[in-house]
């Protein structure tokens, strides 16, 4: 599932997702008050608003998307990684995203990037 639910084709859903999750995904997409809410709450704050009317949309996001450590060692890594941002030096840093990038596979594209700056 894409991180916005509201900008997903229901129709990649179509195998190996619980029954009822297209019917869901299509009246939470038709309905205007939770794309209104998604804009101003975080992600896992949203899902937990929609949780009691949409419980199977809810339920797939939770173990597709927000659960972040799968296994016990990106857990550790995780851990790791956040003690060493967060020392008595930078203890009033905002790890979120440096945590994220730490865990993160992706590969930084840096000629994208230099090229993106000076077109």
């Amino acid at each position: 599932m894409d991180k916005n639910p509201f900008t997903t084709n229901v129709a990649d859903f179509d195998v190996g997702f619980p029954s009822g999750f297209q019917k869901q995904l299509i009246d939470l997409k038709n309905d205007s008050s939770p794309n209104l809410s998604f804009e101003e709450l975080s992600f896992p704050k949203f899902w937990c608003q929609v949780a009691s009317e949409y419980p199977i949309l809810y339920e797939e996001a939770l173990t597709i998307i927000i659960i972040p450590f799968p296994s016990s060692y990106t857990s550790e890594l995780g851990f790791s990684a956040l003690a060493f941002m967060k020392d008595k030096y930078k203890n009033r840093l905002d790890a979120e995203y440096s945590v994220r990038l730490a865990l993160s596979d992706a590969e930084p594209q840096f000629q994208k990037l230099v090229e993106a700056k000076w077109r």
